[in-house]
């Protein structure tokens, strides 16, 4: 493909066509393969595709806290961008285990039959950055033993500053992300880098592509359209791939946030209180052997510029201790039978996350709702009339929620979830496609009456203080709040 057709179709720079031309010239092909003329090209996407990469659950975070840690340069460099969000362990274990556990086996095994095949050009391409992802992407997969001819992690930066975090605009807000981004963003990025490959390998004729996200792979499969239209190759297709995140695991969540949170507290300090406008904070997680258990990260000192705290996030009937396990108890039976009789169709796990029993909340709203605005009461009312009406019985969800009502109004029902994948926590309220079956109240099998009190679901936010109000020993007065003030 000529250049002209190249920016005609990416609207790329020359600059960064350069990027990518470099990027391409350290590859292990062109090392490797200076004389080799696949025909075809293979992308494999990386976070959720190949790697079961984790996400934050907001069966444990606040809404308010997980939109700020993805967000960049807020609480570090913004999860996507921040090594810690794939730090999983001691790296020397997980090494020698090839990072057991987190691989999309099925996925693998298809990049193995692209690596395999000498007329197949196999490349890994993701929105992780270089910096500083380059430091850990290649070895995970190196111990996986899968040889990419082309690794592409998103050059953005091409060349990263020393300074980690500086501080800007009204002397208290850090920027994380120093240098500038190159491409626009991931989609720009990965749609410059394939026609890029194109160009510098005439020969590839067909380009198929792996993709765990539903919006991506609809916009991919409108630009092999569009390539193959120009000529430029005569087959171009999208294959989507289940997302699909790794066990849940919320003590590694808090250590993670807890860790970030921790050096963000440092930078700010080293700027208010040492006056640095430039510095660096240590950004791996240690894994000392016999260190203990990790830092609970509610056990901070008041002395700590953010906090993380229980706040309130939905408002819920919270269920008694005896009615959570009396619902475990009576209704697991029906859910393993609807995991058996689901397990060859559109469950399909293959070793990563599975469903959890929470089965602790009626959840009458997703918003924190004012005390008057609350239909069955005040905070810490007692209702003992909450009836069970249906349970869900649906092949291709990997759930199992119950249908409540409240009292006599038979015209509101309401959720009570059981059994879910935590990272679809908020996707089992938005599902339109769920089959309710009834559940007589003279059913002595089920249980169909349960009680509770009206609450909040509480989930761990950040509470601020303030910087510019010190008090005599050193502290700030705490100020509730998820929200970015400084």
């Amino acid at each position: 493909m000529p250049l002209s057709m190249i920016t005609k179709y990416s609207s790329i720079s020359n600059y960064e066509l350069g990027v990518l031309q470099r990027q391409f010239e350290k590859s292990h092909f062109v090392q490797s393969h200076p004389t080799s003329e696949p025909k075809k090209l293979a992308i494999f996407d990386f976070d959720s595709t190949l790697f079961f990469s984790p996400l934050l659950s907001s069966t444990i975070w606040h809404p308010d806290l997980l939109r700020l840690a993805t967000a960049e340069s807020v609480y570090g460099p913004g999860w996507w961008r921040d090594i810690r969000s794939l730090d999983l362990g001691p790296f020397d274990d997980l090494k020698k285990t090839a990072w057991e556990g987190y691989w999309n086996e099925k996925i693998v095994q298809d990049a193995r039959d692209c690596i395999a095949d000498e007329n197949t050009m196999t490349v890994v391409l993701t929105g992780r950055r270089f910096h500083p992802f380059h430091q850990l992407i290649p070895d995970m997969l190196e111990s996986k033993g899968l040889q990419f001819d082309l690794i592409g992690l998103r050059p953005d930066p091409e060349s990263v500053s020393d300074n980690q975090w500086e501080a800007t605009g009204n002397k208290t807000q850090l920027t994380y992300n120093i240098t500038g981004s190159v491409f626009r963003s991931t989609m720009h990025f990965k749609t410059c880098f394939i026609l890029n490959l194109l160009h510098n390998i005439p020969s590839i004729d067909n380009v198929v592509m792996w993709d765990d996200r539903y919006h991506h792979v609809k916009r991919f499969q409108e630009y092999l359209y569009t390539v193959r239209e120009s000529g430029t190759i005569s087959e171009g297709k999208v294959i989507y791939v289940p997302g699909i995140r790794p066990k849940y695991n919320p003590e590694w969540q808090k250590r993670v946030i807890g860790h970030i949170i921790e050096t963000h507290n440092k930078a700010l300090m080293e700027h208010v209180n040492e006056g640095k406008v430039t510095g660096k904070f240590q950004q791996r997680l240690e894994w000392v052997e016999n260190r203990g258990e990790p830092e609970d990260p509610l056990d901070a000192g008041t002395n700590r510029l953010l906090q993380l705290k229980s706040l309130p996030a939905q408002t819920v009937i919270a269920l008694s201790t005896q009615c959570i396990n009396s619902l475990k108890e009576s209704y697991a039976p029906l859910f393993q039978s609807q995991m058996e009789k689901n397990k060859n169709k559109e469950w399909k796990y293959f070793g990563g996350e599975e469903p959890v029993f929470f089965g602790d909340y009626v959840y009458i709203s997703q918003k924190v709702m004012p005390e008057e605005s609350i239909p069955f009461g005040n905070i810490g009312t007692k209702l003992n009339n909450v009836k069970v009406t249906g349970y869900s019985d649906s092949p291709k969800l990997p759930c199992l929620l119950l249908q409540v009502q409240v009292g006599d109004n038979t015209d509101a029902k309401y959720i009570l979830p059981l059994w879910y994948k935590p990272s679809e926590f908020i996707d089992i309220f938005r599902l339109k496609d769920i089959y309710w079956k009834s559940v007589k109240q003279d059913d002595s099998s089920l249980v169909t009456c349960v009680n509770g009190e009206i609450n909040y679901a509480y989930r761990l936010g950040v509470l601020e203080t303030s910087l510019s109000k010190r008090t005599r020993d050193g502290t700030s007065p705490p100020r509730r709040s998820t929200r970015r003030k400084h």
